[in-house]
């Protein structure tokens, strides 16, 4: 039998809990799509690393005060052979985002959101300047880029062919600065793919799209994000899956093909007529 202490004790460790997650939840905020216009695209691969991204994926940091690095390549890094990076100059320090590994690996492909396992790691070493937001861009063009890829709390499901399930922007873990942390999350240039193939468990097509990918992503705190001291930076880990665009070719193979089989069954035809 609880004495009534001790229920009152665990109520309020209840009540903690109840507030601890809460805080958890609301750590990352997705805030309704861009308006920005369509990105069309001739296909994708789901298949990508932190080091396929190299030379497609762009990073522009924006600054607390005003001012931003500009669009900042994606580039190796010497973490791994399956890392990619961007970096630059901030106040006294550098910024960094690192990926390494496949973005989309997941534990469980039912829940991506939920097993995700190789996050994005943003830091900043600067005490002077602190970071107000992120923009990452991935199309360079109908046949080459990065797009980023989103669950949208279908289990698992595709959406666009060729995409496979996707990850949600989706918190890890932070430390250092004025952690903890709130990120509103935008997306940004919906990709459709050109020929408008159906969409595969979930949202419909007709040339605007399945809804899942999107040309750009972008992140912005609520507090400035900034490091406490110089040898202590402030990180920020995060899940977000990603696609590679793909060239024409598969799809220009398949229609020629369809177009050499139509010409074949003609000429069997009038062969036989005659």
């Amino acid at each position: 039998m609880y004495k009534r202490g001790s229920k009152s004790l665990i109520g309020l460790m209840v009540l903690a809990l109840s507030l601890a997650s809460l805080a958890s939840a609301s750590t990352v905020i997705i805030a309704a799509d861009g308006v920005g216009a369509n990105d069309s695209i001739f296909g994708l691969s789901a298949s990508t690393t932190g080091s396929t991204m190299i030379g497609l994926l762009s990073v522009t940091v924006f600054f607390t005060g005003g001012g931003n690095s500009g669009p900042t390549t994606w580039s190796a890094c010497s973490s791994g052979v399956f890392c990619g990076q961007a970096s630059g100059a901030i106040g006294n320090g550098v910024w960094t985002l690192t990926q390494l590994g496949d973005p989309g690996a997941v534990t469980n492909s039912t829940s991506p959101d939920t097993s995700a396992v190789n996050p994005w790691t943003l830091t900043n070493t600067s005490t002077t300047v602190g970071i107000a937001s992120v923009a990452l861009s991935g199309i360079v063009s109908p046949s080459s880029g990065v797009v980023f890829d989103r669950d949208l709390n279908t289990g698992g499901q595709s959406g666009t062919p060729g995409s496979n399930f996707g990850v949600d922007y989706t918190f890890k873990s932070e430390s250092g600065g004025n952690s903890p942390y709130t990120a509103t999350v935008t997306y940004n240039n919906k990709a459709t793919i050109i020929a408008a193939p159906p969409c595969i468990g979930f949202g419909t097509n007709s040339g605007v799209g399945c809804g899942d990918v999107w040309g750009s992503v972008n992140f912005s705190f609520g507090s400035p994000f900034i490091a406490a001291t110089t040898v202590t930076p402030t990180t920020w880990l995060f899940f977000q899956d990603t696609d590679m665009v793909q060239s024409p070719e598969p799809i220009t193979v398949g229609i020629t093909g369809a177009g050499l089989l139509t010409l074949m069954i003609a000429y069997r035809r009038r062969r036989r007529a005659s």
